[in-house]
């Protein structure tokens, strides 16, 4: 993904996403999903980590990519290190997901460095060192292009996954 000025534009978001592991622990009602939602519509980046992952892994309702996503960023965003992780693992294609591969396309390794740098900075114990992996798949100047993006990862935008 080539990001324009050298910053990370609201395509970038397009990538984000979430892993299936802790999808058992995420099972509720239609009353719990309510207050979940009025939570992460607040602002609440628990909440809304959680409600990615009922969109994903559809307790109770369809599961929605899309949404899923959008919250995802929402938390991440907002320097929630675990979605900032599960970023990372979306973008590298750390687990298989035909459905993110259909709408989003290949790997982004540039974005998933970003991601894991950020989540590593923001305390999330495994992130640094499969950034360190990801990165013996990587060229010196994507890089460099990571480190530079997560210097300017608080211009992402989730807007346009909605």
């Amino acid at each position: 993904m080539t990001i324009k000025s050298e910053r990370p534009a609201a395509l970038l978001v397009l990538l984000v996403g979430l892993s299936l592991v802790g999808c058992a622990s995420l099972q509720q009602g239609p009353d719990e999903r309510e207050q979940l939602q009025t939570k992460a519509e607040a602002g609440d980046r628990l909440a809304q980590y959680q409600l990615a992952k009922s969109y994903c892994c559809g307790f109770g309702m369809r599961t929605s990519t899309r949404k899923s996503l959008y919250w995802q960023c929402r938390a991440a965003i907002q320097g929630y290190a675990p979605s900032q992780y599960e970023m990372g693992n979306i973008l590298s294609n750390f687990f298989d997901d035909n459905d993110r591969t259909t709408a989003f396309g290949d790997t982004d390794y540039v974005s998933a460095y970003m991601w894991y740098t950020v989540a590593s900075i923001n305390g999330h114990a495994l992130a640094l060192e499969v950034r360190d992996k990801l990165a013996q798949k990587m060229s010196r100047d994507d890089v460099i292009r990571g480190k530079r993006w997560a210097t300017q990862w608080k211009n992402i935008h989730c807007e346009n996954l909605r």
